[in-house]
């Protein structure tokens, strides 16, 4: 009984958010961040344990397969287009992971941090799954990397295409591209919302970014953070 009622209660409270986010079209009330905030302040309050509740929404978690599966359908739309552009858009996302990380390196390398938080933080920019084990096996914490793939999901999705209207950054393909590498799956949610082939290209940054991440992600951990 307690799993249906916090499951009911999760799926509630960003249906909920989800409607005032398209009713007012305000970045700042992005579902994801708000919903996320609500639950934590009700687990909190009513003094409910977090793995429990983690256990109990488990199943939640397991859409996530078909959801990302079904991000295939528009990259396929598109397959003209990226064909045409594939060289480009293959150095564009190799740069992206590679900046992302060692970004995050020299911000940090002033400071006396462990190089475990370093590595950890620097995988932020890589849809969750490939960013733990990633963490996992190469001298990161996959928890901490957790908390860097969520802010990162959710300052993205929120602020991302406010930022890139600011940079005057107008085209489609590469407003989508940027939120799907920087902001993987909450980004490409969001890109899905401003039009079709927003869409597609942030699906296409997303999935390429997580594939170059698991080939130069554990050579620039090992070589380049110590």
């Amino acid at each position: 009984m307690s799993a249906v009622i916090w499951s009911v209660v999760t799926i509630a409270i960003f249906f909920g958010m989800r409607w005032v986010f398209q009713r007012t079209k305000q970045p700042l009330l992005h579902p994801v961040l708000w919903a996320t905030v609500l639950i934590i302040v009700l687990i909190e309050t009513s003094g409910h344990d977090y793995a429990s509740y983690k256990a109990e929404t488990s199943w939640l978690v397991g859409l996530l397969g078909p959801a990302v599966v079904a991000l295939a359908v528009p990259v396929y739309h598109m397959r003209a287009i990226i064909r045409d552009n594939l060289r480009l858009l293959s150095l564009v996302i190799s740069f992206a992971v590679f900046f992302s990380m060692l970004s995050v390196w020299a911000m940090l390398a002033a400071f006396p941090i462990d190089a475990a938080v370093v590595k950890s933080l620097s995988l932020k920019a890589i849809t969750a799954p490939v960013a733990f084990e990633i963490s996992r096996e190469n001298g990161g914490i996959p928890s901490l990397t957790a908390i860097g793939v969520m802010f990162a999901s959710i300052l993205g999705a929120v602020l991302g295409p406010g930022v890139l209207r600011l940079a005057r950054v107008t085209d489609p393909k590469a407003i989508g591209l940027a939120l799907g590498c920087g902001s993987h799956g909450v980004g490409t949610a969001r890109a899905l919302e401003l039009g079709p082939v927003h869409g597609a290209f942030a699906s296409l940054g997303m999935s390429c970014s997580a594939m170059v991440a698991s080939v130069i992600g554990p050579i620039v951990l090992r070589y380049l953070i110590f």
